[in-house]
Order: structure tokens, then C-alpha cells, then sequence
């Protein structure tokens, strides 16, 4: 880099200017700052902001990764319908257990994954 003046310390390059080349592949590039933003996630706090908490958030989100990896979107949905209250709020306590399951489900229904430590 011709306008850095930091010493350069590996392949010709400072410290900061060798890490932005590892992370993205050209030493000029600067991020922007923090963790990426996951749509999904952002459009859940943007709908639940007013009731539930970050926590509550990221509890939710959790459980419907699980249960959406291992048994797809139609058990999502099912599970969401089976944990919804009659006020139509969902009990995420009971969302989470339902998560729970299919992961103790997959676990019984795959002896061969098991750990062999």
C-alpha cells in the first residue's frame, strides 16, 4: 500500500491491510463493521420489536433454524401452529421444546452419527 504508513510486517503489507487482504481478497476493501445482517432475523425483530425481547428474538429464531433444518418448512410451519395460543401468540417456551424433539428425534433416527470419542 503506497499511502499507509504503517511498517509492513508480511507480504509487503501492514498488519491491517494483510487481514482485509486475507478476509476479502483485496487489501483497499473496508467492511462495514459488526456482524452481517440475516434477513430472516432482521424482519422477525422488525415484527416482534413491541412484544417480545432480543432474547426472545433469538430464542425463536434458534428453535425455527432447528426444526426447519432437520424436518423442512412444513413441520416449521405445523410446529408454529401447534405452539400458537388462542390469542394468536406463540409460545416460544413450547416452540423451543418442539425443537427439542426433532433434535432428540433425529438423534434416535441416526444411530450412526453418534459420537465415537
Amino acid at each position: 500500500m503506497d499511502d499507509c504508513t504503517t511498517p509492513a510486517r508480511a507480504k509487503g503489507l501492514c498488519a491491517k491491510h494483510r487481514m482485509r487482504q486475507l478476509r476479502t481478497g483485496d487489501p483497499t476493501m473496508v467492511r462495514r463493521p459488526g456482524r452481517p445482517k440475516i434477513a430472516h432475523l432482521e424482519r422477525l425483530r422488525e415484527l416482534f420489536q413491541h412484544d417480545w425481547s432480543a432474547r426472545t428474538i433469538a430464542r425463536f429464531w434458534r428453535a425455527s433454524r432447528v426444526i426447519n433444518g432437520l424436518d423442512g418448512n412444513d413441520a416449521l410451519l405445523a410446529a408454529v401452529q401447534r405452539c400458537t395460543r388462542p390469542n394468536g401468540t406463540i409460545n416460544v417456551a413450547a416452540f423451543e421444546r418442539e425443537a427439542d424433539r426433532a433434535i432428540m428425534q433425529w438423534v434416535h433416527d441416526h444411530p450412526d452419527h453418534e459420537d465415537e470419542a
